[in-house]
């Protein structure tokens, strides 16, 4: 795609204008054309949220190379098994990043020195693929999505002519990198000619530090979950500190109505909802709520078609609820190295339309002109924007052989994975983790593991997740903390009320002296707990105790939770 780069990057002290963009981007592509890469052989890039992230992804899409964004924080398991399915050699990465693949072929970008004259043309690498992502599975593996160059191309020139993306606008990127949305700002945000503003890694998990840069740095446009909005709300109820935003792109999971409400009563921004799977190239439809009082998924982009089907992949009568099934340009190549999973999810229609679609799993309905998605038909969820499969965290446990047999349940009210077990002992909670930790993210860890003697079934035979929630899930149980108080003149119920909250969030009974790593808290619900333990003993913590490395153990914590009385 001609003239991608047009816009300007800001990340610490550095603003890169435009032209010193190319530059180094050229550069980088000199590193890539003496790279022994086949045409279609794919890169991993494997560094934290900077600059020379969004430099590279550039330099790659130039010159037509496939590429893999490594999130070095997940299990070294799963990163390797992605790398040996993609049969990676090459890793891009940057000379302060963590040593964690020093097996493979590593390059520095970033002491690459930037030559203002450097080779205008470059080797073009020929290839239909644009990049591997990954998402959960169902066997106990994740399956890499295969996305092509004409779906990646589609949705940057498609995203511009629904959204009034201006040039020079000021765009921050919070988006996790390992999240195909992300790509919308490396790719979109730098086509319109925008000013894109990068914040740290410990920026973007620290809800106070991410409301100091909208309005510091007068940010205009983002794209945000509804998960990381709400962890917004725990520090700013109302979400007025996002008074100089003109655009919020909000999606990776279903929308609250009183989230949309509160950012319409509150702000002035308009307010997009993007819906889209993974398969079908990061957004597929464009919803304008800004207006709306009702939370709908919208119209399908450029080369787009959204299909309602029954269980024979024939379409709905109207008004009829049915699958969204996605056809067109986005379409994705299939999973890779997954011939079965491919075919199950990429169809051709039972119509005189003949055309290839992927079955999303979505429930979809038109009521009144108005697309709505209903949930899903299956056990997929969506945890923190994260597409979870939970019979993959069965599958895991199962390998594991600490139990006889599994269910994982997924707790929408509390937003929290619950495991239900049944084996001929009672197993500790931190043998679970400990095993978990080594196979899969954080995120998909479970909040709570219970054993029954006995799974409860539907009428068709099948494990009634629901109905197991109903009658074994108890979160209201006496779950004793064991702690150290401090001496002085400190009130032991403001432990009480601290030890309460923990209990209710981490749902577990836990030692204070277990260090922090090992709880395995994703970043959200740890910024959870924080904001309810401000709220509830009237303190505040300092912005750089926001973030959970700060604390060797639990009783560190608490300990800095009490101490903020004294002051």
């Amino acid at each position: 795609m001609n003239d991608l780069l047009n816009g300007e990057i800001i990340y610490r002290s550095k603003h890169y204008k435009t032209k010193e963009i190319k530059t180094i981007v050229s550069s980088i592509r000199n590193l890539l054309d003496e790279l022994p890469l086949d045409d279609g052989e794919y890169c991993a890039i494997a560094m934290p949220r900077c600059d020379y992230i969004f430099f590279t992804l550039y330099a790659l899409y130039e010159s037509h190379i496939p590429f893999l964004i490594i999130d070095t924080t997940l299990p070294m398991e799963r990163i390797g098994y992605m790398l040996e399915t993609c049969e990676i050699i090459n890793i891009l990465t940057v000379s302060f990043a963590k040593r964690i693949l020093d097996d493979y072929s590593t390059h520095n970008v970033d002491e690459i020195i930037p030559q203002a004259n450097c080779q205008a043309s470059h080797r073009i690498r020929h290839t239909d693929i644009a990049y591997a992502l990954f998402t959960s599975g169902t066997t106990g593996f994740p399956k890499g999505v295969c996305v092509l160059r004409e779906g990646l191309d589609n949705f940057i020139s498609s995203i511009p002519r629904y959204i009034p993306l201006k040039p020079g606008s000021t765009m921050c990127s919070f988006t996790n990198i390992s999240f195909d949305i992300f790509l919308l700002e490396v790719f979109v945000f730098m086509k319109v000619g925008g000013i894109i503003y990068i914040p740290s890694e410990e920026e973007c998990i620290n809800p106070k530090k991410m409301l100091s840069i909208i309005s510091n740095q007068k940010i205009q446009v983002t794209q945000m979950t509804p998960s990381r909005l709400r962890m917004l709300q725990s520090v700013n109820k109302t979400l007025n500190m996002l008074d100089t935003l003109k655009i919020l792109l909000v999606g990776g999971v279903p929308f609250p109505s009183d989230m949309l409400h509160t950012l319409q009563d509150y702000t002035n921004s308009r307010i997009y909802n993007m819906y889209g799977p993974t398969e079908t190239t990061i957004w597929s439809t464009i919803a304008d709520l800004t207006s709306s009082s009702n939370v709908y998924i919208g119209r399908p982009i450029d080369n787009t078609r959204i299909y309602l089907l029954d269980d024979n992949l024939n379409e709905v009568m109207p008004g009829k609820i049915g699958e969204i099934c996605i056809a067109g340009q986005g379409l994705a190549k299939g999973y890779i190295k997954n011939t079965k999973k491919t075919n199950e999810a990429f169809l051709q229609m039972n119509s005189a339309h003949m055309e290839r679609i992927y079955r999303t799993g979505d429930l979809g309905q038109y009521v009144n002109g108005f697309l709505y998605c209903l949930g899903r038909n299956d056990q997929q969820i969506k945890l923190f924007g994260h597409r979870i499969e939970l019979e993959e965290i069965d599958s895991v446990i199962i390998a594991s052989n600490l139990v006889d047999s599994v269910c994982n349940c997924y707790d929408k009210t509390k937003e929290k994975i619950i495991c239900f077990y049944k084996s001929s002992q009672v197993v500790d909670a931190h043998k679970f983790n400990d095993c978990l930790c080594e196979k899969i993210p954080d995120y998909m860890i479970p909040a709570n593991y219970i054993h029954v003697d006995s799974f409860l079934y539907t009428s068709s035979g099948k494990i009634d997740r629901n109905l197991m929630l109903e009658n074994y899930y108890k979160e209201d149980v006496d779950i004793p903390v064991f702690f150290n108080g401090l001496e002085g003149d400190i009130n032991v119920s403001s432990q009480d009320k601290i030890i309460n909250i923990i209990e209710g969030n981490l749902n577990q009974k836990q030692n204070i002296h277990i260090k922090m790593s090992e709880l395995h808290i994703p970043s959200i619900v740890f910024i959870k707990i924080i904001t309810e333990i401000e709220d509830e003993l009237n303190v505040e913590f300092d912005m750089d105790m926001l973030e959970i490395h700060n604390y060797d153990t639990l009783n560190d914590f608490i300990d800095y939770s009490l101490k903020l009385l004294k002051n």
